[in-house]
C-alpha cells in the first residue's frame, strides 16, 4: 500500500479524522485513504494491511469509492435523512467506512470488526440477533 502522493492538497478534516482514528483505535485500525477524482494519498496503513494490497489494488477500491460518492444525491433523494455522511459495510474481517465530502472526493476508513461489533455494541446486538455472529 504505497503511493507517489497526492498531485492536490489533502483536507485538513481528513487529516484529522486519520489522527483522531490512530488516537483512538490504535491497532485496530487497518486504513485510511483520501481520494479526490482519481487523486489519492494512503494516509495511514498498519503494515500487514500495506503489504496485502498493490498501487493497482489500491486504485481499483479508489475508483470503487469515486463511483459510490457520485451515488450519493441518489441516496439522498431517496431517503429524507438530510445530507449522506457516511456508509458503513461490515465484513467477516473488517469494517469498511466510507466518509462522502463531494462528488468523487471522500475519505475511506478501514478497521478492526472489533472496533466496530464488539459484544454488547448496537450493531454487535444486531448481529448476534440476526445469528449473523457466533
Amino acid at each position: 500500500m504505497t503511493g507517489s502522493g497526492p498531485t492536490k492538497p489533502i483536507p485538513d478534516g481528513a487529516k484529522e479524522l486519520t489522527a483522531h482514528l490512530q488516537d483512538s483505535l490504535g491497532n485496530r485500525l487497518r486504513s485510511v485513504i483520501w481520494y479526490d477524482k482519481g487523486d489519492h494519498d494512503v494516509l495511514y496503513a498498519r503494515s500487514d494491511v500495506a503489504a496485502a494490497y498493490t498501487e493497482a489494488e489500491i486504485e481499483d477500491v479508489v475508483d470503487e469509492l469515486s463511483m459510490e460518492s457520485f451515488a450519493r444525491p441518489i441516496k439522498e433523494d431517496l431517503y429524507p435523512h438530510g445530507d449522506l455522511r457516511c456508509t458503513v459495510e461490515c465484513y467477516e474481517d473488517g469494517v469498511e467506512m466510507h466518509f462522502c465530502i463531494a462528488d468523487g472526493e471522500g475519505v475511506a476508513v478501514g478497521i478492526e470488526p472489533t472496533a466496530f461489533v464488539e459484544e454488547g455494541t448496537f450493531i454487535g446486538n444486531c448481529l448476534e440477533a440476526a445469528e449473523l455472529v457466533e
